[in-house]
């Protein structure tokens, strides 16, 4: 009983998260997103890799950055389970 609760309480979250996330893309205001032609993605991606040459030295650096996300996806999935309840 109790997987199955769990199992049920896994799928609402993830329809809340879904809903929470079509709110905010309606909600959202303003100029439209700029869709970026090749030419810009491919500077953007030199650069990118340009500063990961340059932080090769930081991996704490990134495992502190992974932290966080994780951090801030636990908060979200905690937050919709309590909007769900």
């Amino acid at each position: 009983m109790d997987k199955l609760a769990l199992s049920m309480a896994r799928i609402i979250r993830k329809i809340v998260a879904a809903q929470v996330q079509r709110e905010l893309s309606e909600k959202k205001v303003g100029r439209p997103r700029k869709v970026a032609t090749v030419e810009e993605k491919i500077v953007k991606s030199k650069v990118k890799v340009r500063k990961e040459r340059s932080d090769k030295g930081t991996k704490r650096k990134g495992k502190a950055l992974r932290n966080i996300r994780l951090g801030q996806l636990k908060r979200q999935s905690s937050l919709a389970e309590q909007m769900a309840e």
